[in-house]
């Protein structure tokens, strides 16, 4: 009986082994069951997580990329990751409240097994890790090399002969033993020409792995001249410490204007770089001026305004080009008589003659008296963007790194201060620790004072004694202390009109300041201050710009500008409080800009009693430009925006808007969209943003047919972007936008109207989560319709089966890019195919395609009908 009983006992035991083995999985699908609520609630907590991480690493990528850094792959594969895992929870978070009962009866298990299973796994598997990787990064990109503008050849440089001697002696020098080399010459003699074409041969030929080129002020600053360098060489320090790089393997080729600058920095034997001999010279001058010089007339009188040049390429270049247009010998009589009249007291013999050829180019200029004639403010813009070009023509100002900037040779600006300092009387400082005032004589008769990124001293002894001054310009340097401005300062400036304290600080703005009464230009952006209700009594103020400063709110006392032009209260993230009706009393004012502003806006009309004020008091002003950004569309009144606008950056409705890894901000200041490159931006100048949770009509937004980019987020009743917002088809619109608009069908509908050019001027056109979609072209519009395009980005539009038929579309010659991402019914890019028309000769043969590429290489410029 024993032996049984033993065979017994195993026998249990196997089974319950078996059994706790079978038990586990059954007991966990059985919590997937009990559990299912708490596993979708939690899922919904850690999705929320993961939505600021994705947040906060997103806005660390778009910083780093506007650092032009490269961001780490892993971070990109984090961040596909995260909206992957996200896209997938959502719907499950979205249905949880919909799997209670199967047919109304019971609760639906199997639904309930499912969901509690998929969302335990999500958070689990998914989430988890991707929330504990987040921890490494703490650093999302690393510095790259940025490409060197300045390699590009100078087409010029082949026409100095002379030089090749010191060329080869200097390219020779750089692979000898370790010393420095250096060059030197007077300013505007060719020295940075000469260096930057022995860079280029010396990295063509592989001397150098790296060349890098850094330019270096008068004033020297040691750690912005090693943060170049380390920027370019793709090195980023991490403490202060750290910015000793080994020198070995390296060389310094240095420029100055004199040779024991160079011999102090190591440089035993420097090369002096003469002038252009006569032949040179006259040929970079006929080349600069053209052929027509040559000419019998012409050719005496050229020669010898060359000669004058004193074989100094910027000053023949810059001469040259002033003349260019005068084919009269008259002209260049008066311009040889000009030369021989300019008395260039201020500077050595040495350039006097290079002087005498800046001054002439200065005369004639024809903007010395820029602002005679001109009336409004879009006048003024014109006129100094007109004036800036004939600058740059005339070689006077260079271009700078962006399109907005611009710089001027060293040389060019010392004359310039030179002929301000003679006529004008100028008084100037730029980028100086220690100065001093000029003599209280000087200072009498001073017209202009212009102290930049400098250290300002103690202004306490009393205000500055200025009858004569026109123009007062003054910043400190960046990282200064606090600067106090005495009461009494501009007491002896009576005659000012134009101010700008730019980046200043102010326990309270001066009293004195009521004295200027003829102040026209008022500028104190980025500065720290209290109370503005003195800028009140400045009735002839026509600009006034407080753009970044820490204002508050505008009393009513601002409401007394009444020749206020253009008022700029941009980025004032402290400004909440406007009084009523001081926007509407501003009765010639022409450019409005509040974007970044937190305004409060009152609701109610413009005729009531109210404490605030109303966007209703903006219908009653001439405005031609408006920067605003209205959080809360409910709030907009009605007709707002039926005046055309000639400028403007507009959004209406709260927050972001955000498409996948793109993004636009509220204020239309920042994009972030796949297909742009930072370097590039859109320099459109009407730009609106449309984000709105009420429906939105045609007739109110008929001031924006001329509108340039256009984003479109959340519009209530719009069904075809181009027949319900402009039956036109927007003729100047270059980037549009449109996403998380369910209800958008089509954006091009010529079936319901008259078939009409549409988006002539179109460049790119993104299309993001049109969940609803079917076609971009309904029908056939003209053939001129999207002309011009060159981007196309379409993503998650889950029932577009194409993006262009040859049907509706007959030649993209322009287009460049096509990214396609996550619809699912796609069925191809382009479909060719053939269609019955009215009129049945006109048939498309052919959809022609040249400047579109597929990964390095051009696709077939055409597709046949089939």
């Amino acid at each position: 009986m024993v032996e049984p009983a033993g065979d017994i006992a195993s026998l249990v035991s196997v089974v319950l082994e078996v059994g706790k083995w079978f038990a586990r999985p059954i007991g966990r699908r059985f919590m997937y069951l009990y559990n299912h609520r708490n596993n979708l609630d939690n899922l919904e907590n850690e999705v929320q997580k993961l939505k600021d991480a994705k947040e906060e690493v997103k806005n660390k990528v778009v910083a780093a990329e506007n650092n032009v850094e490269k961001i780490k792959q892993s971070v990109r594969q984090w961040q596909d990751e995260v909206n992957s895992i996200i896209h997938e929870a959502e719907p499950l978070i979205a249905e949880k409240a919909n799997d209670r009962c199967f047919k109304g009866f019971c609760p639906d298990l199997i639904t309930r097994y499912k969901d509690g299973k998929k969302a335990f796994v999500i958070k689990e598997d998914n989430i988890s890790p991707l929330l504990q990787q987040l921890k490494d990064f703490d650093e999302v990109s690393y510095p790259t090399a940025l490409e060197d503008l300045w390699l590009k050849p100078d087409k010029n440089y082949d026409l100095f002969i002379s030089r090749d001697s010191t060329f080869r002696i200097v390219l020779k020098a750089l692979n000898d033993a370790n010393v420095n080399v250096g060059v030197y010459g007077m300013g505007g003699i060719g020295k940075t020409t000469l260096v930057k074409e022995i860079g280029r041969q010396a990295k063509k030929e592989k001397i150098f792995e790296v060349v890098v080129y850094v330019e270096v002020n008068k004033t020297l600053d040691i750690e912005r001249i090693q943060k170049e360098i380390a920027r370019n060489l793709g090195v980023k320090f991490e403490e202060e410490t750290q910015r000793a790089i080994d020198g070995r393997g390296c060389k310094l080729l240095l420029t100055a204007r004199e040779r024991q600058p160079l011999q102090k920095m190591g440089c035993p034997n420097p090369l002096q770089i003469d002038s252009l001999n006569g032949k040179e010279s006259w040929r970079l001058f006929k080349t600069t001026a053209g052929d027509f010089i040559e000419t019998q007339e012409c050719k005496s009188l050229a020669e010898n305004i060359c000669n004058r040049c004193g074989g100094l390429p910027i000053a023949i270049v810059t001469v040259a080009k002033a003349l260019k247009t005068k084919r009269h010998s008259s002209q260049w009589k008066e311009a040889l008589r000009q030369f021989k009249r300019s008395s260039p007291k201020n500077f050595t013999r040495d350039i006097k003659e290079a002087y005498a050829t800046m001054e002439l180019s200065y005369k004639y200029l024809k903007g010395l008296d820029i602002f005679h004639g001109i009336y409004t403010i879009e006048e003024a813009r014109d006129k100094v963007n007109a004036l800036i070009y004939d600058l740059k023509d005339s070689c006077l100002l260079l271009s700078g790194h962006t399109y907005e900037s611009f710089s001027m040779h060293d040389f060019v600006r010392e004359v310039a201060l030179s002929i301000a300092n003679r006529d004008d009387h100028l008084f100037s400082v730029r980028n100086e620790i220690k100065w001093e005032w000029s003599h209280r004589d000087r200072l009498k008769i001073c017209k202009k004072i212009f102290v930049r990124d400098s250290t300002i001293g103690d202004l306490s002894k009393g205000f500055l004694d200025c009858p004569q001054l026109e123009s007062f310009f003054i910043n400190k340097k960046v990282g200064d202390s606090h600067v106090k401005i005495p009461d009494n300062f501009f007491i002896g400036m009576k005659k000012l009109k134009v101010l700008d304290l730019d980046g200043m600080q102010f326990s309270f703005l001066q009293s004195s300041l009521g004295l200027l009464v003829n102040l026209q230009t008022l500028c104190l952006d980025y500065s720290e201050f209290e109370h503005v209700a003195i800028i009140g009594e400045l009735k002839e103020l026509k600009i006034l710009s407080l753009r970044g400063s820490s204002v508050e709110q505008l009393p009513k006392e601002i409401g007394q500008l009444t020749q206020l032009k253009l008022l700029d209260l941009s980025d004032c993230d402290q400004l909440e409080v406007i009084a009523p009706n001081v926007l509407s009393n501003l009765v010639q004012l022409e450019e409005l800009y509040m974007n970044g502003c937190l305004v409060l806006w009152e609701v109610d009309g413009f005729n009531i009693q109210r404490n605030d004020a109303s966007l209703e008091e903006l219908k009653h002003l001439q405005l031609t430009t408006l920067e605003i950004d209205i959080k809360d569309d409910e709030i907009v009144p009605e007709c707002l925006f039926t005046k055309k606008l000639d400028r403007y950056r507009i959004s209406i409705g709260a927050g972001w808007s955000k498409f996948g890894h793109s993004f636009i901000s509220s204020d239309l200041k920042q994009m972030g969209i796949k297909s742009f490159s930072y370097d590039k931006p859109i320099t459109s100048i009407r730009k609106l943003k449309l984000k709105l949770n009420s429906t939105i009509w045609s007739d109110n937004l008929q001031g924006f047919k001329n509108v340039e980019c256009l984003c479109l987020d959340q519009l209530e009743g719009i069904n075809n972007v181009v027949f319900d917002l402009d039956k036109e088809g927007f003729s100047q619109l270059k980037h549009l936008c449109v996403h998380n608009n369910p209800n958008v069908l089509c954006i091009v509908d010529s079936i319901k109207c008259t078939p009409h050019d549409a988006f002539l001027a179109l460049e790119s056109l993104i299309l993001f989560n049109l969940i609803n979609l079917e076609k971009i072209c309904c029908g056939q519009p003209t053939i001129d319709s999207f002309s011009n395009l060159k981007i196309i980005e379409v993503a998650h539009c889950v029932k577009l089966k194409n993006i262009f038929s040859s049907s509706n579309c007959r030649s993209l010659p322009h287009l460049q890019t096509i990214h396609v991402a996550n619809c699912k019914n796609m069925k191809g890019i382009f479909i060719a195919e053939r269609e019955d028309n009215v009129n049945n000769n006109e048939i498309i043969k052919r959809v022609k395609f040249y400047q579109l590429r597929t990964k390095g290489r051009r696709v077939p410029r055409s597709w046949h009908d089939t």
